[in-house]
C-alpha cells in the first residue's frame, strides 16, 4: 500500500466517516473515488491531494510522505534538513496538466518553509524562473497581489504572478514575450490558488 493511500484511510477512519461521506464533503464527482485512493488503484491529482489535506488539516507533503514529512536530518555542516515531495510538473507557460508522478523527493534545509516542490516546464517566468527549475511551494489558499503563485485553472496548473482585479483575476508572466491571462466573472471562479512559490533552484544534486 502506498504511503498516501494509508494516510488517507487512517485520517478518514480517525474522523469516523465513510468513504462515500468523505467524497461528498470534498465534492468529488464519484462517491467511490476515496475507495480507489485508499486501495492505491488511483493516485489523486494535485488538486485532490490539496482538498484532502485541507479537509483534515494536514500538509500535502505529510499526506504523501507520512512520517518522513516531519523527520529531519543533519548534514555535516550541522544544518537541519527535511524531505519534501516533488509532485510533478508545473507550467511556466500555457496551463498544462500536472503530472501524477509522486515518486521523487527532495531534501531541503529547515529554514525553507515549504510543503512540496514542482518542476517548471516552459519559459514564461524567465529570466528569473526557467524551464527545468525546481520551485518550492508553501501550501496556502491565497497570496498577496504580485506574488508568484501555483494556480489551478479547472484541472490544469500554472505558475504566475497573481493579481486580484475588478471582477476577476489576472495571471502575469515575468517574460515580456507572453501576454497576461485575464479571467473575469464566472470564469474567474474556476481559479484556485494552491500555494505560494517561496524559492527555486536549478541544481538539486
Amino acid at each position: 500500500m502506498e504511503v498516501w493511500s494509508r494516510n488517507i484511510r487512517d485520517l478518514r477512519e480517525a474522523e469516523n466517516i465513510s468513504q462515500s461521506e468523505l467524497a461528498r464533503r470534498l465534492k468529488f464527482s464519484s462517491g467511490s473515488i476515496i475507495s480507489l485512493y485508499e486501495s492505491g488503484d488511483r493516485r489523486p491529482s494535485l488538486e485532490s491531494f490539496q482538498k484532502i489535506a485541507d479537509y483534515f488539516g494536514v500538509t500535502v507533503s505529510y499526506l504523501i510522505e507520512g512520517e518522513q514529512d516531519v523527520a529531519t536530518t543533519y548534514n555535516l555542516a550541522g544544518v537541519k534538513r527535511r524531505t519534501i515531495p516533488i509532485l510533478g510538473n508545473i507550467a511556466g507557460g500555457e496551463p498544462i496538466w500536472a503530472d501524477e508522478d509522486y515518486t521523487e523527493t527532495l531534501s531541503v534545509d529547515d529554514e525553507t518553509v515549504c510543503d512540496f516542490a514542482l518542476r517548471v516546464v516552459g519559459d514564461s517566468m524567465a529570466p528569473y524562473i526557467q524551464d527545468g527549475d525546481i520551485v518550492f511551494v508553501r501550501s496556502q489558499p491565497s497570496v498577496e497581489n504580485g506574488q508568484i503563485a501555483v494556480v489551478l485553472i479547472d484541472d490544469s496548473a500554472t505558475l504566475k504572478r497573481f493579481y486580484k482585479i475588478k471582477n476577476g483575476v489576472q495571471l502575469v508572466p515575468s517574460n515580456p514575450a507572453y501576454e497576461p491571462f485575464v479571467y473575469l466573472g464566472k470564469e474567474a471562479e474556476s481559479i484556485r490558488v494552491l500555494g505560494k512559490a517561496v524559492r527555486y533552484t536549478r541544481n538539486i544534486e
